[in-house]
């Protein structure tokens, strides 16, 4: 039936029923939800007067529920993000007084809403979130965050578009090109230095007199690496020399006894010349200078001219046919100047 409650107060002689008035104290409702009514006998034995019972209801509800939904990255999850990166955590509560964050992450979190990076992350995490309501009524809510396995970087380096080695001449450049993946920074060592840019860049040499080797080392977001090396050889360009008997590369023949005029002029960084064959003995990179053949043969003419600084050598040969009878070589010897 309906509860009532026994009262230790009397008021002597209330006018009326109603007057008699009592604090009965307070009461905990964990009752079901519902409507619940209580009566209070009140008393009186004042002539005339009769006895009332006064009647209350209370209607208990059930207290209201917490609520708590955990994203990352906006998703309920799971979710899955490159090693090395970070996600972000987010969260909305209703009817909770409270929230305290466990497993990838720890500690009492701002109601009814917040959010918080997980920070770099290479393993994978679930984070966990529980909310309290007044009652002590609780609810969680999960995600989970995967960490995908990292890709290791890679680097392509080359010089004048090719893997290498290369062949420059000396004292000129060469372009340096690379591209990369999963590579968060590079650092250039050996003939260059500093960090160069992702995922791809290019750079230009100074003019080399040296041969030089350049690396490229690229380093993932968990700090894996990964390098590249191109060459660039440096040559001194060939020596070129050019011999002429009587002004021309293919003397007429001449008679014995004749005499007949040789010019030479090496380049490209010679500094000695040799003579060879029916000549003989060191001479300038630069010439000229006559001789009368005796004999009745064909007569070869042949100088060597070397770059010492880099070994590189040319060579020319040049041959007149000398014979017995035969007039005199129709030539102009105005044209043979020495240069220097």
């Amino acid at each position: 039936g309906t509860p009532t409650f026994e009262i230790n107060y009397t008021n002597p002689n209330p006018p009326t029923p109603s007057a008699c008035q009592a604090h009965i104290g307070t009461k905990t409702f964990n009752d079901a939800p519902g409507p619940y009514t209580y009566g209070v006998l009140q008393i009186t034995d004042k002539p005339q007067a009769k006895s009332n019972i006064g009647y209350v209801t209370v209607n208990v509800v059930a207290p209201a529920v917490p609520a708590v939904d955990l994203k990352a990255n906006n998703s309920d999850g799971p979710i899955i993000i490159p090693s090395g990166t970070s996600a972000n955590l987010s969260w909305t509560t209703t009817n909770a007084q409270s929230c305290w964050a466990e497993g990838g992450w720890t500690g009492w979190k701002i109601v009814p809403g917040g959010f918080e990076p997980t920070g770099n992350l290479t393993v994978s995490q679930t984070y966990k979130l529980t909310c309290y309501s007044a009652t002590g009524a609780y609810v969680s809510d999960s995600v989970t965050v995967n960490v995908a396995a990292a890709l290791p970087p890679t680097v392509d380096l080359k010089a004048n578009g090719e893997d290498g080695p290369i062949i420059i001449p000396i004292d000129t450049s060469a372009n340096l090109s690379w591209t990369t993946t999963n590579a968060q920074s590079c650092w250039a060592t050996n003939g260059w230095d500093g960090w160069k840019s992702v995922p791809t860049g290019s750079e230009q040499t100074a003019n080399l007199v040296s041969s030089q080797t350049y690396v490229l080392t690229c380093y993932s977001t968990t700090g894996a690496s990964a390098s590249d090396v191109v060459t660039v050889n440096v040559v001194a360009s060939p020596v070129s020399v050019d011999l002429k008997i009587n002004g021309v590369d293919n003397p007429a023949p001449v008679q014995v006894n004749t005499t007949i005029y040789l010019f030479w002029q090496a380049s490209n960084n010679a500094d000695t010349c040799t003579a060879s064959n029916d000549w003989s003995g060191p001479k300038s990179t630069s010439g000229n200078g006559s001789t009368t053949p005796t004999q009745v043969r064909t007569y070869t003419y042949t100088i060597t001219c070397e770059d010492t600084a880099s070994g590189n050598t040319g060579t020319d040969t040049v041959s007149i046919e000398v014979n017995a009878e035969g007039g005199q070589p129709d030539f102009n010897t105005g044209n043979f100047q020495e240069t220097r």
